[in-house]
């Protein structure tokens, strides 16, 4: 009789472990209902905030989600932190390694971060992609930062090379008293800008002086070209 009970116990014991499986189930997809509820709330009035917490909960229940880091992304790229975009970028180039949406601020945020080799690595790719020779003059700029001056040397006379380049840059003027302070630089004068700097860096003040000058005969006007032509004279 004892036996019998006891087997007759048990059923009822394990329907009731499934019903507390079931209901902590129902419990997480509830939660996980209210979480996404809450995300699409908070995207639509702007409360990054709230929408940040939503969305790291989501993730923290259903890793899968990875759709869920682009507006990660989005939302830390538009709050212009450079320490989450170069959390997230990267999880993103693992499933979408030519992403120029991602690549661009993602190497953007490596170079605030003062990492340059991380930087110069995706704006390698990036160039190899598109060919752009703006990307020329940040990838020398990452170069002379690790201190490869002959790699800096080297993608600077690349964009020297391409004559054909008549892309102009906005840069800044060193003059702060100008209403309008930026100016519109040919990317080829900017590339002997940049050389002439580099060319200080190393103690070559005749190819410097020769530089800056190659600048200003492209663009007679190009105030930082001037300005450094004229304090490598004043310093004989």
């Amino acid at each position: 009789m004892k036996k019998a009970l006891l087997f007759a116990v048990i059923p009822v014991i394990m329907l009731g472990a499934c019903n507390q499986n079931d209901t902590t189930e129902t419990v997480k997809e509830d939660k996980s209902s209210t979480d996404e509820m809450l995300m699409h709330q908070a995207l639509n009035r702007r409360d990054y905030p709230t929408a940040l917490v939503s969305i790291n909960r989501i993730l923290a229940t259903d890793s899968t989600r990875k759709q869920l880091y682009d507006t990660l992304f989005a939302i830390y790229n538009e709050l212009q932190n450079p320490y989450a975009v170069a959390d997230v970028g990267p999880l993103i180039l693992k499933d979408r390694p030519n992403d120029l949406q991602i690549l661009e601020p993602t190497a953007a945020a490596f170079e605030i971060l003062g990492e340059f080799s991380l930087a110069l690595e995706l704006e390698d790719r990036l160039f190899a992609i598109t060919g752009d020779p703006q990307l020329k003059l940040q990838i020398a700029s990452n170069q002379f930062n690790q201190g490869n001056i002959e790699g800096a040397k080297a993608s600077l006379e690349w964009v020297l090379d391409n004559r054909q380049q008549t892309d102009t840059v906005k840069v800044e003027q060193p003059m702060p008293t100008v209403p309008d302070k930026t100016q519109k630089i040919r990317i080829r004068a900017i590339a002997y800008y940049m050389l002439g700097n580099l060319y200080m860096q190393t103690n070559n003040r005749n190819k410097a002086k020769q530089s800056f000058e190659a600048a200003l005969q492209i663009e007679p006007f190009y105030d930082m070209a001037a300005t450094s032509l004229l304090e490598l004279e004043k310093g004989r």
